[in-house]
């Protein structure tokens, strides 16, 4: 039997319920520091903070993740003035520690997220334009991740497409309840890769829950971590019914109790 457990709050304080070595895969994509409106949280930290702040989100993912277990983390590179290789500096410090395993390119099918043009038909200032993000892919201690259960069925063709360097797939229009949501593809695809069904999968900056979709569309258990309590909300009546909407801060399944012994 799966279980849906959403958190709401820091991922850093949720962090500490969880026991060592109690997830099988973690899929996430942190505030990119851009300066979007996440409600509690100011995504506009001096560069170098961020990365350290978020040092401190893999270190505990690392904790917490089973030997052998995969992490993949979307992020896109930031600015044109300056340029930050936001994937490039993650990977790099990731990289002491962990096993690192590759670096996904997801282009977004001719989706121009950047309409800064620079200088115009000009060589004084031209601009570039992105059409893609980043899923870095690392593991814990290894490459093998082997249990005596029974993986996923594949078709040829969608495995052949999972396990190319480039994903292509559109990215999921803004929605009213969350400025940036990532594509259900994307959980999807990577959750099947890189898990076994009824693996505990743990998203830290869960969103408006397109991670927990996939978790229940793959059979997946899944914990999710949320500091908005808006974007909780939605989640709650989204994934959990109508009864969940009023209860305070977090709505609790059995597989966290089990973590917390």
């Amino acid at each position: 039997m799966n279980h849906y457990t959403l958190l709401e709050g820091d991922c850093l304080q949720w962090f500490s319920q969880l026991k060592d070595e109690s997830i099988d895969f973690i899929i996430t994509s942190p505030p990119y520091n851009v300066e979007k409106n996440y409600g509690d949280y100011k995504d506009n930290l001096p560069y170098d903070d961020y990365l350290d702040w978020l040092d401190l989100v893999w270190q505990e993912c690392y904790r917490v993740l089973r030997t052998g277990a995969r992490i993949c983390i979307n992020i896109n590179d930031t600015g044109r003035n300056p340029y930050y290789p936001v994937h490039c500096d993650i990977a790099s410090r990731m990289r002491k520690k962990w096993f690192m395993m590759g670096i996904i390119v997801w282009d977004k099918v001719n989706c121009l997220s950047n309409t800064a043009w620079g200088s115009w038909m000009k060589t004084s200032a031209p601009g570039l334009r992105g059409m893609h993000e980043y899923i870095i892919v690392a593991g814990k201690g290894g490459k093998f991740f082997r249990k005596d259960v029974e993986d996923d069925k594949w078709a040829k063709k969608e495995f052949l497409k999972a396990t190319l360097e480039v994903w292509r797939f559109p990215p999921e229009t803004r929605k009213k309840d969350h400025p940036a949501p990532f594509p259900l593809e994307l959980p999807r695809r990577a959750i099947k890769l890189f898990s076994y069904p009824n693996d505990v999968v743990l998203d830290p900056f869960i969103g408006s829950g397109t991670t927990m979709e996939a978790c229940q569309e793959l059979g997946r258990s899944c914990i999710g971590i949320e500091l908005s309590a808006e974007y909780c909300k939605t989640i709650r009546q989204k994934y959990f019914g109508r009864q969940f909407l009023n209860r305070p801060v977090e709505y609790r399944s059995s597989l966290l109790m089990e973590a917390e012994k």
